[in-house]
This record gives structure tokens, C-alpha cells and sequence, in this order.
């Protein structure tokens, strides 16, 4: 099992059996940098920084830095072999066990779960950018620019999850969701790109640009 950063020397595996388990962190060149032990991983991602998340069968999230110290843990409620993990451009964590997807802020929180299958959400993004995030089959075309908004803003409310090959979402102008919620205003260009899951990894459609008249 490993997990890398494609824009840095980094490469993340988890190696056993060894007791206690232990993750490895090698330079592209195969020269180990270090490592640290780890509850066996069901699957691990690294982030665009650098630290890496590993989620076990017990349910446990665990939040490490590439020298082993713990930046932080939650438990996800669920316990059972092959959880995955995923890190979504906004850097939330997405997390799957059997039939179930679950939707976790860093800090545990639980923004949503349901069943698995096709699912997906649309970001919105006032500025246009490409960068293909850890563990994704393409690229996030969305960047955020627009005065003190924070982040790229995401439809993953209740009723705003688009479950199976098709789905639509009908747009409220006046609350774009950004931070602070944002009213479009007539001369404001705003890119719409749709986040989905892609044959275990994650991937993104092409985006659109619309020109508010």
C-alpha cells in the first residue's frame, strides 16, 4: 500500500507485517527518509502538504506529520475492514466501508454520510486555476480569488449530493457558498465544476465559466 505526492520527492508506504506496523517515507530514489509506527492502515493518503492520514479497521483517523508526530485523531463511528480515505480539494476527508460514504471536517466532525454508489457534489470558484489534487484521476479547474472568500465553495448539503449517473442543481444566486456566503452581482464571472467519485479514486468533470449579466 502507498500514497504519493506527485509535485514532491514523497513516497508514503505502510510495510508489514512488522510489530508494531510501522509507515515509511522514501524519496523517489528509494532512499529512506524515515519512518514511524502506525496501527495497520486499511489506506492512507498524503496531503498537498506533506502529512499524511491513515484510517484503520477499528474506525480510527489519524493525522501525522512525515516524522511520525500525531497532528491530530478522530473516530469515525465505524468499525470493520477496507475503510478507505479520501482528501477532497477543500481538504475535507471522505471516508467508505461497505455501502456506506462518510463526509468528516479534519477536526471529526461529520457533515454527512449515505449509502455508496454514485455520488457526487459541484464546487464553485471565482477564479480559474489547475492543479491535480493526491489520489484524484484529474484535475480541480476552481480556484478562489474573490475578495475574502475562503476556499473553493462546495453543494454537499442535504439535498445538494447528486447520487447515481445524473443529477442537476438548481443555483441560489443570492448565497453562493463561500465564506462568507456570497450574492452575485451583475459583471461577476463564476467557474462551476462538478467533484465525483471514479472507480475507487475521485475525479472531476470539465468546468464552465458563466458571465452574470
Amino acid at each position: 500500500m502507498r500514497a504519493r505526492k506527485e509535485d514532491a520527492d514523497l513516497d508514503v508506504r505502510w510495510q508489514g507485517p512488522v510489530s508494531p506496523p510501522r509507515i515509511w517515507h522514501f524519496a523517489r530514489d528509494g532512499s529512506l527518509l524515515g519512518s514511524f509506527a502506525s496501527s495497520s492502515p486499511d489506506d492512507l493518503t498524503v496531503a498537498p502538504d506533506g502529512t499524511v492520514w491513515v484510517v484503520n479497521s477499528s474506525g480510527g483517523v489519524r493525522h501525522y506529520a512525515t516524522d511520525g508526530v500525531l497532528l491530530g485523531h478522530f473516530d469515525t463511528g465505524f468499525t470493520g475492514a477496507n475503510h478507505s480515505l479520501d482528501l477532497a480539494p477543500d481538504g475535507t476527508i471522505w471516508s467508505s466501508i461497505g455501502s456506506l460514504v462518510l463526509h468528516f471536517e479534519q477536526d471529526g466532525t461529520l457533515i454527512q454520510s449515505f449509502p455508496s454508489g454514485g455520488n457526487a457534489h459541484f464546487l464553485v470558484g471565482s477564479n480559474q486555476g489547475m492543479v491535480t489534487p493526491p489520489r484524484s484521476a484529474g484535475p480541480l479547474c476552481l480556484a478562489c480569488g474573490f475578495q475574502g472568500c475562503s476556499g473553493i465553495g462546495r453543494y454537499s448539503r442535504a439535498g445538494e449530493i447528486i447520487q447515481g449517473p445524473t443529477g442537476s442543481l438548481q443555483v441560489d444566486l443570492t448565497a453562493l457558498p463561500l465564506s462568507p456566503m456570497h450574492a452575485v452581482v451583475p459583471g461577476e464571472t463564476w467557474n462551476f465544476q462538478l467533484w465525483h467519485r471514479d472507480l475507487g479514486s475521485s475525479n472531476f468533470t470539465d468546468a464552465i465559466s458563466i458571465l452574470f449579466h
